[in-house]
Parts: C-alpha cells; sequence; structure tokens
C-alpha cells in the first residue's frame, strides 16, 4: 500500500483532501501540526499522512471519515509497519469508531432494554400486550414502578383506546391546585424556594403580572435572595416596573419587619435564595427562617429540565422546609415528561402552575391534570 500526505490549513480540510482522494476506507498513519517555517507555503498547516486499506467498490459509495468535529468521531490511529506512533511533540489523533456506528449500537441497547421491558410489563399487565403506549411510556421517563401502576388502573378503565385510558387515568390520579388566588381583604404570604436557576424571580414577576390582571389587587414582595450580589437588585428592578412595594431583608427579624410595612398588601410574595444539593446548613437556615410565618404559604419551584433522580432529591431536601405546592419551569424546554408525572404523585403535594416560556404576561398557567396528560401522552 502507498503511504500519501495531505495537507490543509486545518484538521477538517485535511481529513476533507483524505477522503475525496482515498474515499471511506483510508487508514489514517499520522497527524501533525507542522510550524509555519516548516510548511511548504510558509503558514501553520496541519499534514496527514494515510493509505487506503483496500481498494473502493465501484457503485457503493463509502462512509465519509471521521471528523475532529461535527457528526463523526476520529478512527482508529496505528503505527506505520514496523515503527512507532508520532513523538510526543507531534499532534496525534486518536482513531475511534465512527459516530453512525456509535449511535447505531446505542439504538440496539436501548430498543432490546425497551423490548425487556414492555415483556416484563405485558406479563404483568396482559390487557397491554399489543399496546404501543408502553414503550411510549419508557421513552418519556416514567419510571418502571410507575409505569406499572398507571398501566393496570388504566386496564381496568372503560373503553378500548389505550392511549386515552392512560390519559384519564393520569388526569383521575395527578393532584393540582394551590393557587393563590385570593379574595378581597384576605392577607396570603407566598415564599418561593427552590434550587439556584430554577426561575423563581422571574416567577414571582409572572404571578403578580397574572394576579393583577383580573383587577385591583395589592401585591407585596420581599426578598431574601442575599446570596447572589445582583439578587435583590434585580427584584428591585422590576419592581419598580410594576410599582410594586419591595422589601429587602436578612434574618428573622428583618423578614417579620417587611411583612409589617406590607400589612396592607393582600397578597406577599416571598423570594428566597437558592440552596444548592449539598447546602444543609443554608436548608436549616431557610427552614428556621420562615417557621410559624402568619398565613405563609409555601410553593416548591423546580426546572422540568431536570431529570429524574435529581427532581425527586430536590423535593426531599426542601420537605426539610416544608412546601405545600409545586411549580415547573422551563416546561416549553422539557422533552421528556415522566420524571415530572413522577414527582407530582409521590413528593404528597399538588402541582400549581406551569411556566411554559420566558413572556412575563402570558407564559404562566394554572396547572391541570389534563394538560399534564396530554404533555405526557401527546
Amino acid at each position: 500500500m502507498e503511504t500519501r500526505e495531505f495537507w490543509g490549513r486545518d484538521m477538517g480540510e485535511a481529513l476533507r483532501a483524505v477522503r475525496a482522494s482515498l474515499g471511506g476506507d483510508a487508514l489514517i498513519l499520522e497527524t501533525l501540526s507542522v510550524p509555519a517555517e516548516n510548511s511548504k507555503d510558509g503558514g501553520e498547516r496541519v499534514k496527514i499522512t494515510a493509505v487506503q486499506e483496500k481498494p473502493a467498490q465501484r457503485g457503493n459509495p463509502t462512509p465519509p471519515l471521521a471528523r475532529e468535529k461535527g457528526n463523526l468521531s476520529p478512527l482508529r490511529e496505528e503505527p506505520k509497519k514496523g515503527g512507532t506512533l508520532p513523538a510526543s511533540s507531534q499532534e496525534k489523533r486518536t482513531v475511534m469508531l465512527t459516530r453512525k456506528e456509535m449511535e447505531a449500537e446505542e439504538v440496539g441497547a436501548v430498543s432490546r432494554q425497551l423490548a425487556d421491558l414492555k415483556a416484563m410489563l405485558c406479563w404483568l399487565v396482559p390487557g397491554m400486550k399489543n399496546s404501543g403506549v408502553v414503550a411510549e411510556l419508557a421513552t418519556q421517563g416514567v419510571p418502571p414502578d410507575l409505569m406499572v401502576r398507571l398501566l393496570q388502573e388504566a386496564e381496568a378503565a372503560e373503553g378500548t383506546d389505550e392511549r386515552e385510558k392512560l390519559r384519564r387515568t393520569l388526569t383521575r390520579l395527578l393532584p393540582t391546585g394551590g393557587d393563590v388566588e385570593v379574595s378581597s381583604g384576605q392577607r396570603v404570604c407566598l415564599a418561593l424556594l427552590g434550587p439556584p436557576g430554577t426561575g423563581k424571580t422571574s416567577t414571582l414577576v409572572k404571578l403578580t403580572v397574572r394576579l393583577t390582571r383580573g383587577g385591583p389587587r395589592r401585591v407585596g414582595w420581599v426578598s431574601l435572595d442575599n446570596r447572589r450580589v445582583t439578587g435583590a437588585e434585580e427584584l428591585m428592578a422590576y419592581a419598580g416596573i410594576l410599582g410594586v412595594p419591595c422589601e429587602v431583608a436578612e434574618g428573622r427579624e428583618g423578614l417579620t419587619q417587611a411583612l409589617d410595612r406590607l400589612s396592607t398588601c393582600e397578597l406577599v410574595l416571598i423570594d428566597t435564595a437558592g440552596m444548592g444539593a449539598r447546602d444543609s446548613e443554608g436548608i436549616e437556615e431557610l427552614a428556621g427562617l420562615l417557621h410559624d410565618i402568619p398565613h405563609l404559604r409555601r410553593t416548591l419551584v423546580l426546572s422540568a429540565t431536570t431529570n429524574g433522580h435529581d427532581l425527586k432529591a430536590w423535593s426531599e431536601r426542601y420537605g426539610r422546609v416544608g412546601f405545600d405546592s409545586l411549580l415547573f419551569t422551563m416546561v416549553d424546554e422539557c422533552g421528556h415528561f415522566g420524571p415530572l408525572v413522577s414527582t407530582v404523585l409521590t413528593c404528597g403535594q399538588p402541582l400549581s402552575y406551569l411556566a411554559t416560556g420566558q413572556r412575563v404576561t402570558h407564559d404562566l398557567e394554572v396547572a391541570r391534570p389534563e394538560t399534564l396528560a396530554r404533555l405526557l401522552l401527546p
């Protein structure tokens, strides 16, 4: 086999030259970054040494060579016959399977797992043997134990359409409520709890816009977010735009005084600091801060894009503070709704709102069980 050299201004250009000349069966022996003083035209270049491992078959397109970036991974690098791989001073690239081959292997593994899961579920729920929703629920990330429960309860429901029976079962099982509509003259305080980055501050603003849209209602804000440099400043800026009285408080005494100053408000929304996953001390501090505040309700704000294990962990962690309802943000960015359904069904508290986008005036809606059921099973 004849060894050939190919040059390019970067790795991508050099690989394209190899592909154009030798096709997809080329075997890369060496890649080098050649300094400007040693290159042919005085500029820094990449040199690839390659051979054609086997003759290309006419009429059969050859797969593209691996690219250093993009949809394909590098191929497998081999030393020259009787020699060694390039020295450490030379740039080397490891040659591996193409990404298409890797993806095909992953898809095959997932397909086998789904087949095993479906066989187990069909054994437990014989009536679902020919139902395509089993694989769909698995793809959505519904845990097996919850899937068994849903399928068993759906099997006992009336009707013949399996998807519709599952939707009705979900609608019946999913607890919703806990919205903060208040009557005139009734004072309610609502604290928004949750991990960092879930959108508590923007949700507080959306809630205010939603609740004041239907008529005059005096709403006040309190910021307890003294961990971020810009936490309170962000809320104060929104308060100035909307004309909402806003207090910044620190500690239990500061919170009590802030609530006293907002005594004429029918609804007080409290923005709390996000606690990290290992911040047990911060969780305990927040629990003590909110303990025994009159007329206080708490909602746990979680991102819909969070994986199921972390959703479960966050709900358990904030269970030490106590919360009365769930609120999911970033629903528009979520691709798998199984973890959301599982969290709502296992945390013991109703789902109050869904934040479905970034628009302050529209993208917050009262949660309804049929909405979540259709998100899981369109």
